[in-house]
């Protein structure tokens, strides 16, 4: 079962956000002696896009969708205790497994989100 994380952002993650985002990573850890090579695939016609580092699966990021109001956000993250949403708003999905390389895709969500400004949950373990 993978991790999974949500992100409320006020324009919808795409490709290139990912990639800048994948980039950004590579660099921190080149500074400290790893550099792995990442891929980005896009999957289904753009439904996912996966990202992988050295041939492993570190992150999957799943199509954004808009939100029409709060209302929603509250019922399906209730801990969140957002206020107000950006507007417009996307509800963006991504998955990371529970291996060290899921510790890679989670630093890409979190590079992404900070670059969005974006809002970030990565669930626990169930």
């Amino acid at each position: 079962m993978p991790r999974s994380s949500t992100l409320v952002s006020p324009e919808p993650v795409g490709a290139d956000a990912v990639a800048r985002a994948v980039a950004i990573v590579r660099d921190r850890l080149g500074a400290t002696g790893e550099s792995p090579d990442f891929v980005l695939q896009a999957l289904d016609a753009g439904a996912a896009l996966t990202v992988s580092a050295d041939g492993d699966l570190v992150l999957t990021v799943l199509r954004p969708r808009p939100l029409a109001d709060l209302a929603e956000v509250r019922r399906l993250r209730p801990k969140w205790g957002l206020d107000a949403l950006p507007t417009p708003a996307y509800w963006t999905d991504a998955y990371t497994p529970w291996t060290p390389g899921g510790l890679i895709g989670i630093a890409v969500l979190d590079t992404l989100a900070e670059s969005l400004g974006a809002h970030i949950d990565h669930d626990p373990l169930l």
